[in-house]
């Protein structure tokens, strides 16, 4: 991982100009494209949350120009472990709110229902140093599930990883991932996702696979949403005013 950042940042000092050129169009005058770059390098040197964890490969120019540009960029994946069949990926997505009020609105599971996609309810129903026990219930006609999660901070409280709690009943078969928040300038939020998730078999799990994975990868996206239409006001108070608002 050290060589692969290291590389990066070679990359970025020999072909700065190329890079600039690039990203150049649509970005903010007060971002540039060294600056996206090093974001993202430290994403990807700051432990078991990385940008990068499910498929390995830097961000290209082309997807900074997207992330730039307010889109949602996303890395499907699927692969098999030992008798897992994993669906799910990586995808990013810059918020206009600054880290602390993005971590705040993902830490209301109350909410989840409006900021999650196809989420109906969601509970917390344990909490430990640095962890909660949550339940979720999900889904749209005809696929339905409920599971409990175990979501653990770390300790610098940008970034959690979840997993699947297998001491309560699920159903799902196994799932797990991360969430990681990057500074983003000049007070925006990169959010960082990954999961991965067997969800059992049959014959309508079978069929939805597809839809599934797109509900998973578009949680940055309906995270900003909920923030952009109003969301964010709800935890402002707790850490002041967003740079921008009047």
């Amino acid at each position: 991982m050290v060589g692969e950042v290291e590389s990066l940042r070679g990359r970025a000092r020999l072909q700065r100009g190329a890079a600039r050129s690039r990203l150049a169009h649509g970005l903010p005058r007060s971002q540039s494209a060294l600056a996206v770059l090093t974001v993202l390098a430290a994403a990807w040197s700051s432990g078991p949350s990385r940008a990068q964890d499910y498929d390995g490969r830097a961000l290209s120019a082309e997807e900074l120009h997207r992330l730039a540009n307010g889109e949602l960029v996303t890395r499907p994946m699927r692969t098999q472990r030992g008798e897992l069949r994993l669906f799910g990926g990586s995808s990013w997505q810059v918020i206009d709110a600054p880290p602390e009020v993005v971590w705040a609105g993902l830490h209301d599971a109350p909410r989840y229902p409006k900021m999650l996609p196809a989420v109906l309810q969601a509970s917390v129903v344990a909490t430990r140093e640095r962890e909660r026990d949550i339940y979720i219930h999900q889904g749209a006609w005809p696929i339905f599930t409920s599971y409990y999660v175990t979501l653990r901070d770390s300790a610098d409280g940008r970034s959690f990883d979840f997993k699947l709690d297998d001491s309560r009943p699920n159903g799902l078969r196994a799932g797990w991932g991360f969430v990681r928040l990057l500074p983003y300038p000049p007070h925006r939020t990169l959010l960082a996702f990954g999961v991965l998730a067997d969800v059992g078999h049959g014959i309508l799990v079978w069929f939805a696979r597809s839809l599934l994975q797109r509900w998973m990868l578009e949680i940055p996206s309906t995270v900003k949403h909920f923030l952009d239409r109003g969301g964010r006001h709800l935890y402002v108070a707790r850490h002041g005013p967003v740079v921008g608002e009047r």
